[in-house]
Formats: C-alpha cells, sequence, structure tokens
C-alpha cells in the first residue's frame, strides 16, 4: 500500500522533472500531484505532463482563459516548432523554435482535453473542488443560522443572515432530498416564524457532512415508472 511519504516521493520527483515554470503549480499541493499520479497509476515519466495538466484545468477554469492562452501557460515547450525543413516530412510549422501558430495550439490542446490522463484529472480536481465549496458553503449557512437564533443579536439586524441562510439552503427545482427551502415571501419573512421553521430545519440537518448535504440537495428526483 502506496503511504503519504511515497507520494510526496513522487510528487517530488515530478517538481523536479518538470521543466518550465514552476511558480506555476503554487496553487497544487505535492500531496493532490501525488495522489492524482498514484490513484491513477501515471507512470513517473508522465509526471511533468500530469503537472501540465492540471496547470491547463486550473487556467480555464479558475481563471476562465481561451485554449491557446492556457496550452501556451501549460506547456510552452509544446508550443514552438519543431520541424526541421532538412528533414523529409517537413510541413508547415516554422523553423524549429519558432512559435506555432494558434490556430496549431488549438488543435493540440482539444487533443489534450480528449485524452484520457485530462479527463480523469479533470475529474478529481472538479471535485475535491465542489466538495471544499461545499464544506464552506456549509460554514457560512452554519454561521447565519447561529445569528439568527442568538437571543443577544436585535430582531432587525438578523433580517440580512435570514436572508443569506434563506437563499443558501435553496434547494435547486427538480431536485430530492432533504427539503431545505422554507418558500417565504418576503411578507412572512418575520423572527418568530422564521426561528420555528430553521430550528426544525437545523434538527434534520443534524449528522450531515457539508458534502452529504449538497449531494441531497442536488440529487435528481427518480422517475415515475
Amino acid at each position: 500500500m502506496i503511504t503519504v511519504q511515497d507520494r510526496l516521493t513522487i510528487a517530488a520527483e515530478a517538481l523536479k522533472q518538470y521543466p518550465t515554470d514552476i511558480s506555476a503549480i503554487d496553487d497544487f499541493s505535492a500531496e493532490d500531484l501525488a495522489k492524482i499520479a498514484s490513484d491513477f497509476e501515471i507512470k513517473p515519466t508522465d509526471h511533468p505532463k500530469l503537472i501540465g495538466v492540471m496547470i491547463y484545468i486550473r487556467k480555464r477554469t479558475t481563471e476562465g482563459l481561451g485554449r491557446v492562452k492556457s496550452f501556451r501557460s501549460a506547456f510552452p515547450e509544446r508550443c514552438v516548432a519543431v520541424n526541421d525543413p532538412e528533414r523529409p516530412g517537413y510541413f508547415a510549422g516554422g523553423m524549429v523554435g519558432e512559435d506555432i501558430s494558434a490556430s496549431a495550439i488549438e488543435i493540440k490542446a482539444k487533443r489534450l482535453e480528449n485524452s484520457q490522463m485530462y479527463l480523469k484529472v479533470y475529474q478529481v480536481l472538479q471535485t475535491n473542488l465542489y466538495v471544499s465549496f461545499a464544506i464552506d458553503r456549509f460554514k457560512v449557512i452554519q454561521e447565519a443560522y447561529d445569528k439568527c437564533m442568538d437571543p443577544l443579536v436585535a430582531d432587525r439586524d438578523k433580517a440580512p443572515y435570514m436572508k443569506i441562510f434563506l437563499e443558501e439552503t435553496r434547494k435547486p427545482e427538480k431536485a430530492a432530498g432533504l427539503e431545505f427551502n422554507l418558500n417565504l415571501t418576503h411578507n412572512e419573512l418575520n423572527v418568530i416564524g422564521v426561528e420555528e421553521k430553521m430550528s426544525n430545519m437545523a434538527d434534520s440537518m443534524k449528522g450531515y457532512t457539508a458534502s452529504q448535504l449538497v449531494e441531497l440537495m442536488h440529487t435528481p428526483k427518480e422517475k415515475d415508472d
């Protein structure tokens, strides 16, 4: 069984092999890198590509860059021509070391997005990001609830916290699971009524983790036979 230290060693070796800007992977921990590499049995020789894939995904999703800019950041060494005009089979791409065209880079990026490694890593990173978001979201819900139920907080000061709680616990349409949405109108938004319903809601939320709550709230309803 692979240990944490083994994973850190794998990550360190991968970082050592990566040929370009190391600062580009600051957002990823060594543990994340090593876990992905080991869980998907990615060979050590492919670790540099793994880091590039992670950078590409971050650029595309978190920073919202296009394919070309993301690919340039993640794989700068693959954005220059390697074709030699003196060798047979040379085709448009420029002299060795010259930047290749944006259209050629976009083709490379699309191929990357269809690769098995990309699909695996994307799934892992998105899952981790979603769970992290769920935990942060649950902290906000809990803080808003505590403020609403705090007898030391004046009624008029509870209104914004109630609004946050109601908005953050609204369940998407056509979703099964626990009903967190109170469905109150602005006229019904009074302290006494909301406190009673929120108290009942809090009881139903006990025992669930943040990720379980989000999963329940977003589970599609089963179709009737």
